[in-house]
C-alpha cells in the first residue's frame, strides 16, 4: 500500500481475526477497531462515534492533507487492533505494511 505524502482520501484496511476477514456478515461481532498510523490513532466504534466507518469489507480511515504530510517518507506500518462485543481484545499480529511516498509541495490545497 502507498501513501502520497499531502493527500487526502480514505485508506482502506482489510482487518481478520484468527485468519477470518471481517466482514459485513461477522461485523455484528465488532465493538472496536483501533488503527495507528505512525502516530495518528483513529477507530470504528459500534455505536457510530468513531473516526472510521466500514463498506465493502474494509474499515475506512479517513486521512487528510496534513496527517498525510506528517508521515514519515519511506516504510511504515499500521498497527491494528481489534475488541469484539464479547470482550476479548485482538491485535494482528504483523503490522501492514505501507510506503509513505514523498510530495514536492507542501501545500494545503
Amino acid at each position: 500500500m502507498i501513501i502520497k505524502q499531502g493527500d487526502a482520501y480514505g485508506l482502506p484496511i482489510y482487518v481478520e481475526i484468527d485468519g477470518q476477514e471481517i466482514t459485513e456478515d461477522t461485523l455484528y461481532a465488532i465493538d472496536t477497531v483501533e488503527v495507528y498510523l505512525e502516530n495518528s490513532f483513529k477507530e470504528y466504534k459500534k455505536d457510530g462515534s468513531g473516526e472510521m466507518t466500514f463498506e465493502g469489507g474494509a474499515f475506512w480511515y479517513p486521512l487528510s492533507q496534513e496527517e498525510s504530510q506528517n508521515l514519515t517518507e519511506g516504510p511504515g506500518t499500521i498497527d491494528v487492533r481489534v475488541k469484539t462485543t464479547d470482550g476479548e481484545v485482538h491485535g494482528t499480529p504483523y503490522p501492514l505494511k505501507v510506503t509513505v511516498a514523498d510530495a514536492r509541495s507542501r501545500r494545503v490545497l
